[in-house]
């Protein structure tokens, strides 16, 4: 694991901060620090998200589909990184 972790916007790693300790509960040790968005951030998050609507649109059903099974196995792959 890594001590620090970015967020995510638009597909692109940003870490503005690190402010968010995150604890291990058997441990009570800080396992990693996590950048924190703000306001700001979940504006641009909330414009990326309307501006992938349109191409999102024109994929099809099967498509999408396969986006999310990609999804779904790299989240199974990775659970304990998650967790």
């Amino acid at each position: 694991m890594k001590d620090r972790y970015p967020l995510y916007l638009a597909n692109q790693p940003l870490q503005p901060n690190a402010d968010l300790a995150v604890v291990d509960k058997f441990t009570n040790k800080v396992a990693a620090h996590v950048a924190l968005g703000d306001k700001v951030l979940l504006d641009k998050a909330i414009v990326a998200a309307a501006h992938a609507a349109v191409p999102m649109r024109r994929m099809s059903s099967g498509e999408r589909k396969a986006v999310l099974k990609h999804l779904a196995a790299r989240c199974e792959e990775r659970s304990d990184e998650l967790a």
